[in-house]
């Protein structure tokens, strides 16, 4: 029974870490923007961040001039000296596999991944970090590995 309950709480990666699953009350919708995060290790300390759920990227219109599925829109740009009507298109982020971006966190085990809350918007996003890493203390505190808050707050001086 512990190893199939191991197989379903984490997966390998190519590196050959050791990636936890997600825990979160639902699953992501495609209104949802992005989700707030708490990562915990086990070493004690927690890391809080955000994700992006899709990536927006600018593609050059296929040959056949078919819209793309996941197409959500135009947008006309430069491309070789011309212009060119380029095609934004969505695509899922690598969410389910991410390990945070912060470098204090890269070479610790991770214990626990949680999605805090999602967020419909990117401006919302960043309020929701921001609200999560103040309210929590996580600038104040020794057991968070967040170092600083939109670049303005930083931990080592705060006073």
């Amino acid at each position: 029974m512990k190893i199939v309950w191991k197989k379903l709480l984490y997966h390998k990666l190519k590196d050959g870490r050791i990636n936890m699953k997600w825990s979160y009350s639902r699953e992501p919708t495609k209104e949802d923007y992005g989700f707030i995060y708490q990562i915990d290790y086990s070493d004690g300390t927690s890391y809080i961040g955000k994700k992006n759920l899709w990536i927006k990227k600018e593609l050059l219109p296929l040959k056949s001039r078919k819209k793309r599925q996941n197409a959500i829109g135009t947008i006309v740009r430069n491309y070789k000296n011309k212009r060119v009507t380029m095609e934004i298109v969505l695509t899922p982020s690598n969410w389910k596999n991410y390990t945070g971006s912060s470098k204090l966190t890269k070479n610790k085990i991770i214990v626990a991944k949680t999605i805090l809350a999602y967020a419909p918007t990117k401006r919302y996003l960043t309020y929701l970090e921001t609200k999560a890493i103040l309210c929590l203390g996580a600038l104040e505190d020794d057991k968070f590995l967040n170092e600083n808050c939109l670049g303005k707050f930083f931990k080592g001086n705060l006073i």
